[in-house]
């Protein structure tokens, strides 16, 4: 299993071949225009960054379509609070 270091450095076409054979998803939020899924691997998170291109571009006969912009290590515990403060905000 990688570290977040380790992870952090791998170009972003091995960061998506490892998300999808050792990644958790556990939640989505939205940062307009961007969409950010929250994935965890092993001890640390990861954050996934896209744009949804149908409602970017809002054409008819455009499918389900996503353009992911980037997806970053979460380092600090204020980015992984944002989390828990949509959920506890969700149940309120």
């Amino acid at each position: 299993m990688l570290k977040a270091q380790d992870f952090e450095y791998l170009k972003m076409e091995k960061k998506e071949e490892y998300l999808t054979s050792e990644g958790s998803f556990i939640a989505c939020r939205s940062q307009d225009p961007y969409y950010v899924d929250l994935y965890s691997i092993g001890d640390f998170f990861v954050e996934v960054w896209y744009v949804n291109m149908e409602e970017a571009y809002s054409r008819e006969g455009v499918g389900e379509m996503s353009l992911l912009t980037d997806i970053v290590t979460i380092t600090q515990e204020k980015d992984i609070n944002r989390y828990i403060e949509l959920y506890e905000n969700s149940r309120a």
